[in-house]
């Protein structure tokens, strides 16, 4: 993948940084990343903190791209959905829109549909990401934190194997 800067910070954490500017998860060069997390993936969840704003189209965006809304607090300020399988592809370029309303946007990769009452309630609490995987086991997250150009991939588990695959160098 060009255009990207990859940095491990553990085995568990990484950050891919955009060096043609904002990330903007719609983006082509990112379809391979999510592709190789949702075919181990039962659930994917869509988690997030700080709204910007929250306008009629947002909302209306959630609702076409969630299969349901899990929590939403102080009108979508706060908000946690599960997203239509086929939506994850499909639908990009909304969750996208979605993801850039967000301080704290996140996509929770979920091994077990069983987990969904434990990541419910860890979200609930505004967790630290190590918080929740403590409390439940296979997952990988994506988010993104301060910086408008990085993509952080974190998970109950190594990441090294996707890294040396996914990134190697011609």
């Amino acid at each position: 993948m060009k255009n990207i800067n990859i940095q491990i910070h553990k085995p568990n954490l990484i950050s891919i940084m955009d060096l043609q500017g904002k990330l903007d998860i719609s983006d082509f060069k990112w379809k391979e990343i999510f592709a190789h997390f949702s075919d181990s993936t039962s659930a994917v969840y869509f988690y997030g903190l700080w709204a910007d704003y929250v306008d009629e189209e947002v909302v209306k965006n959630i609702h076409f791209v969630a299969e349901e809304v899990l929590f939403q607090e102080q009108g979508y300020e706060y908000v946690l959905f599960s997203i239509k399988y086929a939506n994850l592809s499909l639908s990009m370029n909304l969750l996208s829109k979605i993801w850039e309303v967000y301080e704290a946007p996140s996509l929770i990769f979920s091994s077990r549909k069983e987990d969904l009452g434990l990541i419910k309630a860890t979200l609930m609490d505004r967790f630290q990401y190590d918080n929740l995987f403590r409390c439940v086991k296979g997952l990988v997250m994506f988010f993104q934190k301060h910086e408008d150009n990085v993509l952080w991939i974190a998970a109950d588990d190594d990441l090294t194997v996707f890294t040396e695959t996914l990134f190697e160098k011609p």
